[in-house]
């Protein structure tokens, strides 16, 4: 890895020394020397410590401590999906690699067609259409599975981080607010996890339905325990109705901003899309799992 050059040049500036750095950090002098070169990751724990000793308006380090768990939360996810791998399979299914890029839009920016022509939209039952936000009491099952059937999870990892980006950079919202916007990078980072648990979890159910066809169910037990964990945790955390809060005020920050990556029409589309989706995730997971 390359070196971490935003710490060295805030330890630099502020005339710490390493030494006076590592035990603000509670670490060795060599393990944070490991840190700054590049040699380990930054986790954000540590990142917003140092934000909290360099008086960062902006919390730089948090942010670039973030982008670490994005990369390695991918790299345990997709480490664990090799284990569904038999024949050289590929550990993802073809419909989520073809969705991977980019799942409802085209490099023109048109729309393709999503479910039933809608996002929002399973089928029709006496002329109106049945949401998927409908179905998450009557079949949470259905929806997770409708929605992975929709998105990659790594499209879902680069749809959160640009989200995350644009409402983070937005000071004439919530998040212009330090404790509004540290809740909001910790509710990204449970929700990396949380995608994460529940992308193993549909697999090994996909697995389990072709086991008469004498297919590897793949996932071992301490995987899947691992995904139950996480589902478990994230909801001591939060509760719908404060999910809900802490999303919305996500949403206003991420759509509003002027920077980022929602100028176009379309772009703000993608955002209202991916948002709607991941509550409709999430709400399934609470009524499937809590």
């Amino acid at each position: 890895m390359a070196e971490n050059f935003c710490m060295r040049l805030f330890r630099e500036n502020n005339n710490y020394s390493k030494e006076t750095v590592a035990k603000v950090l509670q670490m060795t002098e060599e393990q944070y020397e490991d840190l700054e070169s590049g040699n380990t990751f930054l986790k954000f724990e540590i990142a917003q410590k140092l934000d909290s000793l360099y008086k960062n308006d902006t919390p730089y380090c948090y942010i670039f401590g973030l982008q670490n768990e994005l990369l390695e939360t991918q790299k345990k996810v997709f480490d664990l999906l090799k284990n569904q791998e038999a024949d050289k399979t590929p550990c993802m299914p073809d419909e989520v690699e073809a969705s991977h890029d980019n799942p409802d839009f085209n490099n023109d920016g048109s729309e393709v067609d999503a479910i039933q022509g809608n996002s929002a939209c399973l089928d029709e039952q006496d002329g109106e259409p049945i949401l998927l936000l409908d179905l998450v009491t009557q079949d949470p099952t259905l929806v997770i599975m409708t929605i992975f059937k929709k998105w990659g999870i790594d499209s879902i990892h680069d749809g959160l981080w640009n989200w995350l980006e644009a409402a983070i950079c937005n000071n004439n919202s919530t998040c212009e607010l330090e404790d509004t916007r540290l809740q909001v990078m910790t509710l990204y980072k449970n929700l990396l996890q949380l995608v994460g648990a529940l992308y193993l979890l549909n697999e090994k159910s996909k697995s389990q339905e072709n086991a008469d066809n004498n297919l590897p169910v793949g996932l071992l037990d301490e995987q899947i325990n691992q995904a139950d964990a996480v589902i478990e945790n994230f909801f001591k955390e939060y509760n719908l109705k404060r999910f809900r809060y802490l999303i919305r005020e996500w949403l206003d920050a991420g759509i509003s901003s002027d920077t980022g990556h929602y100028e176009k029409g379309y772009q703000r589309s993608h955002l209202l899309w991916l948002a709607e989706h991941l509550q409709c995730l999430v709400e399934a997971a609470f009524h499937l799992y809590s």
